[in-house]
């Protein structure tokens, strides 16, 4: 176990150093969105009631010693790549998810021309958002990360012309759960979630 310099709450306890992987990650993300869901989020980040409820069930989960420096460091971490993933495939068609390779299933034509767009992108080179990780980063990030040019803000009052609200918003993909059940069959990202909100 590496130590890491001493945080001042709590007991003031050394602190366990971060180490994350997707399955911590995952775990992470499903309490985060659990306290989402009971109202423990302020506009930005968990309230504190939402983050003692995550560092806890989290501690009792993976029994890893990660205070709130480092679940926070690691919100502020995902909300970056999330909101630079939705950049990513903004616009974009005729390209897939592949689970296998964890990836964007697309041309390397594509990714370099996107590369070029956005050096940032080439972190995802190798390794994408997963879509069941994308769908739980929706439901934490949704309300307060803008991109783009339609970017909306609940603060801004009313909603711009076009978009669509209830049941003008399309929900195609959700519900066909066996029409893509090869695990390593590469599934176009027009058929993944985006938001389950919609």
């Amino acid at each position: 176990m590496v130590k890491t310099r001493n945080f001042m709450e709590g007991d003031s306890s050394l602190a366990t150093k971060a180490v994350w992987d997707d399955e911590l990650t995952l775990i992470f993300c499903e309490l985060c969105v659990n306290e989402v869901n009971a109202g423990n989020k302020s506009k930005t980040h968990l309230n504190l009631k939402g983050w003692e409820n995550v560092i806890a069930l989290f501690q009792a989960k993976t029994q890893k010693n990660y205070g709130k420096p480092q679940l926070k460091n690691k919100w502020d971490a995902l909300k970056k790549d999330w909101r630079l993933w939705r950049e990513l495939l903004k616009e974009s068609t005729g390209i897939g998810w592949c689970p296998s390779k964890k990836m964007v299933d697309a041309t390397k034509e594509w990714g370099a021309a996107k590369i070029q767009e956005n050096p940032d992108f080439k972190g995802f080179k190798k390794k994408g958002i997963e879509p069941r990780l994308n769908e739980l980063m929706w439901q934490m990030f949704g309300g307060i990360v803008a991109t783009g040019e339609n970017a909306w803000a609940p603060s801004f009052g009313v909603l711009p012309s076009g978009v669509p609200m209830g049941d003008d918003a399309p929900n195609e993909g959700f519900g066909d759960s066996d029409e893509h059940s090869n695990e390593n069959e590469c599934i176009p990202l027009d058929e993944v979630p985006s938001n389950p909100y919609h």
